[in-house]
């Protein structure tokens, strides 16, 4: 059975610039966990040639969605890839694109996707149904896989666990979820995050799983691990993101 380890990461394109010192880090997990393919969300044009540099000599495949766009999400992996494509969410008050490849790995081919869903209590609507697209889409294929950042809140996310059962997609998360805690489930972190926390001036200090991975056509026994990576700070006291990187290893 070939090993498959995913990472997925936002890494804040829209208020903060990708440094070479972050791009260095990234490659370290990269090489560290063995990932054989990235996700990267709100990646701006320079921070997408700053990722290839350092990481194409593990991951040389590389797939996008619209160059047009000044943020964007990316595919990187060290599968071939094909047949990639990015199209608007047929509901999206921001632009928001899906973006899916097929990878190869052997003789098996794994429909890839990511997406940046909706943003915001007033995106609820719109990002209900891109979850609805994303489900549909990942059901139409033998094997699929997404993962992402969902901006889906508790009571939404409870309210995706119920589609995911109907269209027998899983959640990377839940198949282990015995060994989290809340305090280390959350990938958008405004009390220990440096760059959430100048997010937020209120009192009240959210801490969400926004960071997301779906499975259909794999069995919840090939989940052997799902964690949190990006927690520690940089030398430059910053951490890499606003968010925490996710990283789903399965075994296909």
């Amino acid at each position: 059975m070939p090993a498959l380890n995913i990472l997925s990461w936002n890494l804040g394109g829209y208020h903060i610039d990708l440094s070479a010192v972050t791009a260095a880090a990234i490659k370290q997990r990269v090489v560290s966990h063995r990932i054989h393919i990235c996700l990267f969300q709100e990646v701006t044009r320079e921070g997408r040639a700053l990722l290839f540099n350092v990481l194409k000599s593990h991951l040389p495949f590389i797939f996008g969605n619209n160059q047009k766009r000044s943020v964007t999400s990316y595919i990187f992996s060290s599968h071939p890839i094909s047949d990639g494509d990015s199209t608007f969410f047929d509901y999206t008050e921001r632009r928001r694109q899906l973006v899916t490849a097929t990878v190869t790995i052997g003789t098996l081919k794994v429909n890839i996707m990511t997406a940046h869903l909706e943003s915001g209590a007033i995106g609820s609507r719109a990002r209900m149904l891109q979850v609805e697209e994303v489900l549909e889409l990942m059901q139409s294929h033998t094997v699929s896989i997404f993962a992402g950042d969902t901006n889906l809140r508790k009571r939404e996310s409870e309210m995706t666990a119920a589609q995911m059962r109907k269209r027998d997609v899983i959640d990377a998360f839940r198949c282990k979820a015995g060994i989290w805690t809340t305090k280390n489930e959350a990938t958008w972190d405004t009390l220990t995050n440096s760059h959430a926390r100048k997010r937020i001036t209120t009192r009240f200090k959210p801490r969400m799983r926004l960071d997301q991975a779906w499975l259909h056509g794999i069995k919840p026994e090939s989940v052997r691990k799902f964690y949190i990576t990006g927690t520690k700070a940089l030398q430059t006291g910053e951490h890499c993101s606003d968010h925490y990187g996710i990283v789903v290893r399965l075994k296909l």
